[in-house]
């Protein structure tokens, strides 16, 4: 028997807090029952990220920190010139450019092997961290057991990450910096949600779809924009040399 995906409970932080809406979208033709005022449901994937470099703010060629977070295990790569690379264990962070969309790849998923899940991701927003301290503010993205058990079975999972309005926040007791899900029915736009309850971040998709080599693979991989890896700083030795007389 597989074990239940952990429910966990969070006390607020602020705006450090990040939080997601999860649509299980198995009923993809639902009549649509609320809508947000400018993205309605069903538009393609990466309107609403180019609609975010319209904003006056300073959006545009910034690499958002994000951090990829899955159970123990599994493995992530994001694309290079339309393929993947350098698959690592999860978590993983990257900087995303604000308003593009990134496709990925899922593998080693536990109970699941052999299978994989090619989920896209697209930056709506960023963080205004201290200058120096951008890694230690990424936006993340959870993703857990019971999400790619129902992209594998073939529907489709869309999660809102966005970032709290402490003003409205209700406290709870639960573990520091701990992800809550909040689900919107089929039919329902997570956006409209997200933003009443806060700041919109990013959108992630995740179905089954399969990733067939060479095959339309600009459109697929959304003509791989570039990411970074996080800036480590290096280690300074505290060991201590004699100068040789």
């Amino acid at each position: 028997m597989m074990p239940k995906s952990r429910q966990t409970s969070y006390h607020r932080l602020g705006w450090l807090v990040l939080v997601g809406i999860l649509l299980l979208a198995g009923q993809a033709k639902a009549q649509q029952r609320e809508g947000h005022p400018l993205y309605p449901t069903g538009l393609p994937t990466g309107y609403v990220g180019q609609g975010a470099l319209l904003s006056p703010l300073p959006v545009q060629g910034y690499y958002q920190p994000v951090k990829v977070i899955l159970p123990e295990g599994t493995a992530v790569a994001f694309a290079m010139n339309d393929a993947f690379i350098e698959p690592q264990e999860a978590p993983m962070q990257v900087g995303l450019l604000v308003g593009r969309v990134y496709r990925f790849q899922i593998s080693q998923i536990p109970y699941y092997g052999g299978e994989e899940l090619y989920p896209t991701l697209e930056i709506i927003n960023r963080l205004y961290p201290p200058p120096g301290k951008e890694q230690e503010f990424s936006v993340e993205v959870e993703i857990t057991q019971e999400d790619m058990e129902l992209a594998l079975s073939g529907r489709l999972v869309t999660r809102v990450i966005y970032l709290e309005d402490p003003q409205i926040a209700l406290a709870t007791k639960g573990e520091d910096k701990a992800t809550l899900s909040l689900t919107v029915a089929p039919g329902e736009n997570p956006l409209t949600e997200a933003k009443r309850m806060g700041r919109p971040m990013a959108i992630l998709r995740m179905g089954n779809r399969q990733y067939v080599p060479d095959e339309n693979a600009a459109a697929f991989f959304f003509d791989s924009p570039t990411w970074l890896r996080p800036v480590v700083p290096p280690v300074v030795s505290q060991t201590q040399t004699k100068a040789i007389p």
